[in-house]
């Protein structure tokens, strides 16, 4: 999934210190999904840096006024800004949408890029009440149009990042079979394996993500939680399912994407 900021968090709402703690928590947030979007740059409007933080402030006003402060934890709060929120590269979201969150309309903003395809763009948000859990967009007559992937808080980062966990059957010098099953050898590393598994493609309701590396494909299973063993598969031409992602990677641009369900 392609990973923005949620620039429509903000809105003036905080006073000075709750706007320190909703950056550091929003800061922290990012970095946390990063395993998400498999390491990919997660992307910013231009807005983002106007969007009105405290009755006085935007959020690049008021990362200047931290850049002047002669607190050592404010300064380093500065700085993180400026990388994850102040500079570039941007994004834009192509289509006019006249739909509301928090009774603002979307246009332009992260929301509205994330609308233009919702299956392979989310956002993240700081933790705060109202950008809790899936954000959902409402039209002039409050109607539910859409809902959007959103992480907001640590334990539903966690919850939600995949994270590969070997499976010592797979351990082995060759593949062989057991009970007419074939156990295949794992030839990744658990660096190289958990890398994979984060760009990795899952079918939605089923267990098991596919994922592409030098011209070999992988398999990882769901067997607890978010842990998931891999392992190499060949492609015998009719797995619905295989066929399903090769199909989705022919007609998208994956570049993006870390962890994606289709």
């Amino acid at each position: 999934m392609e990973l923005s900021i949620n620039d429509m968090a903000y809105r003036g709402q905080f006073d000075d210190e709750s706007a320190k703690a909703v950056l550091k928590s929003h800061v922290d947030n990012i970095k946390y999904c990063s395993m998400i979007s498999g390491k990919k740059i997660i992307a910013r409007t231009e807005g983002l840096k106007y969007r009105p933080l405290t009755s006085k402030m935007n959020i690049q006003d008021f990362c200047f006024s931290l850049g002047k402060s002669k607190s050592d934890r404010e300064r380093i709060l500065n700085r993180l800004l400026l990388i994850k929120f102040v500079k570039g590269p941007y994004i834009k979201a192509s289509s006019v949408s006249c739909l509301l969150f928090n009774s603002e309309e979307i246009t332009n903003s992260a929301l509205e890029y994330c609308l233009e395809n919702s299956t392979t763009r989310g956002l993240v948000s700081p933790n705060i009440e109202d950008c809790n859990g899936e954000i959902n967009l409402l039209d002039n007559n409050q109607n539910l149009v859409a809902s959007i992937v959103n992480h907001s808080n640590l334990k539903d980062i966690n919850d939600c990042t995949w994270r590969y966990e070997p499976n010592p059957k797979h351990d082995i010098s060759s593949d062989y079979i057991v009970n007419g099953n074939v156990w295949s050898k794992m030839n990744l590393s658990d660096v190289e394996a958990q890398e994979l598994l984060s760009c990795g493609f899952k079918i939605k309701d089923r267990r098991c993500v596919f994922a592409l590396k030098d011209e070999q494909w992988y398999q990882f299973y769901n067997h607890e939680a978010n842990l998931f063993h891999g392992f190499p598969i060949n492609n015998p031409g009719n797995d619905r399912y295989l066929n399903q992602v090769i199909k989705f990677m022919d007609e998208n641009d994956c570049s993006l994407l870390g962890q994606t369900v289709i």
